[in-house]
């Protein structure tokens, strides 16, 4: 390969990392690049939203969309499945961010946004909410 063509294949492979295609427009025509429109970007925001979701692409799933997806679905169902064993109950409760139970009470309306605003003023980091509790019947108590 002389010289020119091995800049040509440089340049040619510079355009491919940076997320542009030969142009195969049949319309265009143009034999040009053209950009594939944030695909980069968007790849790299499904890899991070899999990784936030606790799957991320790795070695034990092969690096492979399709069997994380396939995990976070399985992990979906599951606790659907765990959430069908529990019933609602007629309680409200207040949670922070971290979902700690801070109160609670079986009159819905005796928790109200008042009680969170106080909370959050004492404490905005810990995003205070109000929240539907759930219990899970085990039996009766031993």
């Amino acid at each position: 390969m002389d010289e020119n063509q091995e800049t040509a294949a440089d340049l040619r492979d510079a355009l491919t990392r940076n997320g542009f295609v030969r142009c195969d427009i049949a319309a265009c025509n143009c034999g040009g690049w053209h950009a594939r429109y944030g695909l980069p970007e968007r790849w790299a925001e499904l890899k991070e939203a899999l990784s936030d979701a606790g799957h991320p692409l790795c070695n034990d799933n092969g690096n492979m969309v399709s069997k994380a997806l396939a995990a976070l679905i399985a992990e979906r169902d599951s606790l659907r499945a765990e959430l069908a064993t529990f019933t609602p109950l007629r309680a409200k409760g207040v949670v922070d961010a971290d979902d700690n139970l801070d109160c609670w009470d079986t009159n819905p309306y005796e928790i109200c946004t008042r009680h969170v605003a106080t909370l959050n003023e004492k404490d905005p980091a810990a995003m205070w909410r109000v929240v539907d509790l759930f219990a899970r019947d085990e039996g009766p108590n031993v």
